[in-house]
């Protein structure tokens, strides 16, 4: 029986950003970065995330649940760290993302800096 748990894409965020405006790293760099690296694990975890929702649980071997487990968990950290970079790339101040996690996990910016 088919995994009914349906199939849901993640699209790459757009750079917050103009890649240009950066001082110290190239256009090229950036941009590149962003394409291959961050779109690649996004990339990743759909094929991840597909291959999981095809999956027929009841017949499926537990090494290969573990190991598509296991890589989705990695692509989605990938994605996920990437998010934050670029969302922290070229600002004066942290992202929101990176703040609400500092202030759940830490108490506020200073406290995890300290």
């Amino acid at each position: 029986m088919p995994n009914t748990s349906s199939f849901s894409s993640h699209i790459p965020k757009p750079l917050p950003f103009d890649p240009k405006s950066l001082h110290g790293l190239s256009e090229r760099l950036v941009t590149a970065h962003w394409e291959n690296n961050y779109g690649g694990a996004v990339r990743r975890l759909n094929a991840i995330e597909k291959r999981l929702a095809e999956l027929d649980w009841t017949t499926a071997p537990v090494f290969t649940v573990n190991g598509l487990k296991r890589e989705e968990l990695i692509a989605m950290n990938s994605m996920l760290l990437h998010e934050v970079y670029f969302e922290s790339l070229g600002a004066s101040e942290p992202g929101t993302t990176f703040k609400t996690q500092v202030n759940k996990d830490f108490g506020g910016l200073d406290r995890w800096a300290a």
